[in-house]
């Protein structure tokens, strides 16, 4: 036999919409959207100002750091050069009114068009990484939107977090090995 139904209980949906609920907060910082041809976007919230997020962005060193072991960055002017694993490719700097766009380039050193294989006709250039940075509506930091085609698929994401980490706390987190005080023979 079913036990009655205790009325100051919550209902099945209820309990189903709650641990959503405080899940969806808790990702809330979090977003994937549709980014078009270049795949999905990845959006992150800094608690730093839109000026220091775009000084990291701009900064080959910086670049550099948050790639890790995909790649190297180097820059001369608003010329970046990406080296990832055994493939580089040549970009140009481009900022737009609350972003930054890096574009690939052809060896004539112009942004090149994207073939839009579909329609047989050609996109304006073909990006290589956008950043989107805008502030937070409590004006407390800024909200930074990674689309790219970084190798890998949470690229973009692990890209943000690096940028996060470093411009919030000054280092990047690494599960690299770490000294114990312990001698072992191993």
């Amino acid at each position: 036999m079913q036990p009655a139904a205790d009325p100051s209980s919550p209902s099945l949906e209820t309990a189903v919409a709650l641990p959503r609920t405080v899940l969806n907060r808790a990702l809330a910082h979090v977003h994937r959207r549709d980014g078009g041809a270049s795949g999905a976007s990845q959006t992150l919230t800094v608690q730093r100002p839109t000026d220091q997020v775009f000084a990291a962005l701009r900064d080959p060193a910086v670049l550099t750091r948050l790639l890790g072991d995909l790649g190297h960055v180097s820059a001369q002017g608003s010329r970046y050069s990406w080296t990832l694993g055994e493939e580089g490719v040549s970009t140009v700097l481009a900022e737009t009114t609350d972003g930054l766009r890096f574009a690939r380039t052809g060896p004539d050193g112009v942004a090149e068009p994207e073939d839009d294989t579909e329609g047989g006709a050609e996109r304006a250039v073909d990006l290589f990484a956008e950043f989107t940075v805008t502030p937070t509506r409590d004006g407390t930091g800024s909200e930074v939107r990674a689309r790219s085609q970084l190798p890998g698929g949470t690229a973009d994401f692990t890209f943000l977090y690096r940028l996060r980490a470093l411009l919030q706390t000054g280092e990047i987190p690494t599960l690299g090995p770490q000294p114990t005080t312990r001698e072992e023979d191993r």
